[in-house]
């Protein structure tokens, strides 16, 4: 494995024969989308704020010397990659071997210029994370080992969250507070909780929900996509309060209400600039 190994939905390009130069573009920040106003008679502007632009990766590749029928062939199968069963732009999961632990969600954009020289076949690949952030490849809901092709000890995303992380679901049975890390920016949280308890409020942030009776019901509170499920149904009327926010760093979570006994897992997956 090397820093310079380049992995498309987990199928590293050099494994194919695909040699990733070094002269492939990676931005350390995506282009900003400025939010400004200008009043006339006035120096300056007022600033609002900004917003981050879809990402632009550009890949300088080459393809293995070989006959052009061959290259030809290859060609065909490695855009299979890309596409879908329609032949349109499908979104994959993009990784670099210096970050083995992240993944950004990319398509193809623009066009592919291929140049066929001594039956080599150079090439630039444009791919675009239109969602401009890393995703950490494991959530925290899951368990994690060592030694794998993905955790590595140059792997920086914390091990053993004390609340529903590194595969833990908890038992609820008294008001408390416990504690989340999030490595990298802030993330909405899906809070699952199964079992009884009444008047239940989960905080942190200065933001916190509320569901009046768990009713022994699954419920899903998904900040992601702004969504409140009970049993699998749509329950967003039953919830007040803030779908709640996790932010870099060490969150305390505080969880209170009466008769309370219930399984709560906490999934989220950490996201960097």
């Amino acid at each position: 494995m090397s820093e310079a190994s380049v992995w498309i939905d987990d199928v590293e390009l050099q494994s194919l024969g695909v040699t990733v130069r070094l002269g492939s573009t990676e931005p350390m920040l995506p282009s900003l989308r400025e939010q400004t106003l200008t009043v006339p008679g006035r120096h300056g502007a007022y600033d609002f704020g900004a917003y981050l632009e879809p990402r632009e990766f550009e890949l300088d590749c080459v393809f293995p010397r070989q006959s052009y029928v061959d290259l030809k062939l290859q060609i065909r199968s490695f855009l299979g990659m890309f596409l879908d069963a329609y032949g349109r732009p499908k979104t994959v999961k993009l990784r670099f071997g210096d970050e083995l632990d992240k993944y950004y969600n990319v398509r193809v954009s623009g066009t592919i210029p291929i140049e066929r020289l001594a039956n080599l076949g150079q090439f630039t690949l444009p791919l675009t994370a239109y969602d401009p952030f890393g995703y950490s490849v494991r959530s925290s809901e899951e368990t994690l080992t060592w030694g794998d092709t993905v955790v590595t000890f140059e792997w920086n995303y914390l091990l053993g969250n004390d609340l529903g992380g590194g595969g833990q679901t908890v038992q609820i049975t008294s008001a408390q507070t416990r504690q989340l890390y999030v490595d990298g920016s802030m993330v909405r949280p899906t809070f699952v909780l199964k079992g009884a308890g009444k008047s239940v409020k989960i905080s942190a942030n200065g933001k916190s929900f509320t569901i009046a009776d768990l009713g022994g019901a699954t419920w899903t509170i998904d900040g992601g996509n702004y969504s409140v499920l009970k049993d699998g149904s749509n329950a967003l009327g039953q919830m007040t309060g803030d779908f709640v926010e996790l932010i870099s760093g060490n969150n305390n979570v505080a969880i209170s209400g009466t008769a309370l006994n219930f399984a709560l897992t906490v999934k989220y997956r950490d996201k960097y600039v």
